[in-house]
């Protein structure tokens, strides 16, 4: 028999490697599938002729319309509202840094951002989704 050969230590070692892949196999197949799921339930970022349409706006005017982004601006007769899609969502947050140094208060959703009164953003939440950011100066 070869000294330096210890078959109970490599059994040992089996049901650890085992449930190693096992872990890696099982964390890689969630990530796939939460990743896949969540993009499903999120859909396509709305365009600025949706959130016009989901303001109420009877018309508006294309402002930008870039590779990068588009923006709009519509108004009711409860105020003006100003629409901007992105194509990334790094470019979105790029654009919310680069506001910071304006201020205001911002609806923020997919790939998209609009810009009204207060009291308005919070009415249009309700029907859009999306987080309120406060980009004001007074709020750092």
């Amino acid at each position: 028999m070869n000294p330096l050969y210890v078959p109970e230590r490599g059994r040992a070692l089996m049901p650890i490697r085992s449930a190693t892949m096992m872990f890696v196999l099982i964390l890689g197949a969630a990530a796939c599938g939460s990743s896949e799921s969540a993009a499903r339930e999120a859909g396509p970022p709305a365009s600025v002729e949706q959130l016009v349409s989901t303001i109420g706006c009877a018309s508006s005017h294309i402002q930008i319309d870039a590779d990068e982004l588009r923006q709009g601006i519509c108004e009711t007769p409860q105020g003006r509202y100003t629409i901007t899609t992105f194509v990334t969502e790094k470019g979105k947050r790029d654009w919310l840094d680069y506001a910071q140094m304006y201020g205001g208060i911002y609806l923020v959703g997919t790939r998209w951002a609009v810009i009204a009164s207060p009291d308005l953003l919070e009415t249009l939440r309700g029907r859009t989704g999306g987080q309120i950011e406060d980009l004001s100066h007074s709020s750092q």
